[in-house]
């Protein structure tokens, strides 16, 4: 996707990687033929998973060549964390004395 996307370039051996990978799953999909409409559903949500997990691979896999990606992450958690544990501390305490 980040070949296309991004124009990545991407090794021989991580092609193949791959394509081996796409094959096994289709294999394991197709095991028992071509899915009928009763596994329309199933398959939409599995193909929306995919598209998922691929574009925040692809953000990710982009946001840490930029520079200071990966400090402004532990930069904004640093600042968030106590923040968000005060506010449960809070919670709970307001919740034990009702």
């Amino acid at each position: 996707m980040s070949t296309t996307l991004l124009g990545h370039s991407l090794p021989a051996g991580q092609a193949v990687g791959v394509a081996v990978n796409s094959c096994g799953l289709a294999a394991v999909a197709l095991a028992d033929g071509i899915p009928g409409r009763t596994q329309l559903p199933a398959l939409a949500a599995a193909l929306g998973t995919v598209v998922m997990i691929a574009s925040y691979t692809l953000v990710d896999g982009s946001g840490v060549c930029v520079c200071g990606y990966i400090a402004w992450l532990y930069f904004r958690h640093r600042q968030v964390r106590p923040v968000a544990a005060g506010l449960e501390r809070r919670s709970s305490q307001t919740r034990t004395r009702i």
